[in-house]
């Protein structure tokens, strides 16, 4: 649960540094380190020469597996999936564990004084709801 927390403040400090946010502003929203921050402001788009692969990345993880799947012995496929049907009852856990981040980080984003259009951007949360936060806070 804390890492699935953790990647999903990274993919909105990620968004956040793509609509222009400050490092010192991903930092205050997410409660993530200010290094940390200016570590994931250096993405490789900015150096295609020398790419930067996450690998702690989710979905980085995802296509190594589905790679790797495809070598698989028909009993080790099985065994895989009998595995993958347990971790989808803890995805669905941390999808909600991930929404409640999200909505964490858009308080403290309205608090800070952020638009709800970025707001929306860097969480993935809808307006409407951005505004019944909002509206909550006042």
């Amino acid at each position: 649960e804390q890492e699935a927390k953790r990647q999903e403040k990274i993919e909105i400090a990620n968004n956040a540094i793509v609509e222009g946010a400050s490092d010192s502003f991903v930092a205050k929203i997410t409660g993530l380190d200010i290094a940390f921050i200016k570590e994931l402001d250096a993405p490789s788009i900015k150096n295609p020469s020398s790419p930067n692969v996450n690998l702690s990345n989710l979905g980085v993880q995802k296509v190594t597996e589905l790679i790797d799947f495809e070598q698989l012995t028909p009993e080790e496929m099985r065994e895989t999936k009998n595995r993958n049907a347990a971790e989808s009852a803890k995805i669905i856990y941390e999808q909600e564990a991930k929404r409640q981040e999200k909505i964490e980080i858009a308080n403290n984003a309205i608090v800070e004084g952020a638009s709800d259009s970025f707001v929306a951007k860097i969480t993935g949360l809808d307006i409407a709801f951005i505004k019944e936060l909002r509206n909550k806070q006042k």
